[in-house]
């Protein structure tokens, strides 16, 4: 397959899959924003903004970026409930499910999803980046 066809059938995926939602989480939980600390500067050099994480409802996690969002599947047990990081001035993690009983299952899956995320962000952006300039 082209690079083109690779690049045509990311962004499909990520269509398609954007289908499926995250639920909203709006509480700042400072256990898991410490868990997410080393990350930070990672998410920053490569403009991830934002990770939407399920949980228990889907497969997905949907990363926000400069050049849109994208979905990726997730792999392995879903995490313990849906939490969102988020990076703006600085790494913070949101969830409204979170309890500190939950914390080992929470940092799992932030060791798990957050690094996949920064081996595919960079990927993804090349990505993009060839679909303008093809479309141009």
């Amino acid at each position: 397959m082209s690079r083109f066809g690779r690049a045509a059938t990311l962004v499909m995926a990520s269509v398609l899959a954007s289908c499926a939602s995250v639920p909203q989480s709006t509480i700042e939980q400072p256990d898991l924003t410490a868990l997410v600390q080393p990350y930070a500067t990672r998410l920053a050099a490569e403009g991830v903004s934002r990770i939407e994480a399920p949980g228990a409802g889907g497969g997905y996690v949907r990363v926000g970026t400069p050049y849109g969002t994208f979905d990726l599947r997730d792999r392995d047990d879903v995490a313990p409930g849906p939490f969102v990081v988020v990076y703006d001035d600085s790494a913070r993690v949101l969830s409204n499910s979170y309890t500190p009983a939950d914390r080992e299952r929470y940092r799992a899956a932030i060791d798990r999803i957050v690094p996949e995320v920064l081996r595919v962000a960079p990927r993804n952006e090349a990505a993009m980046h060839e679909l303008q300039a093809a479309s141009h």
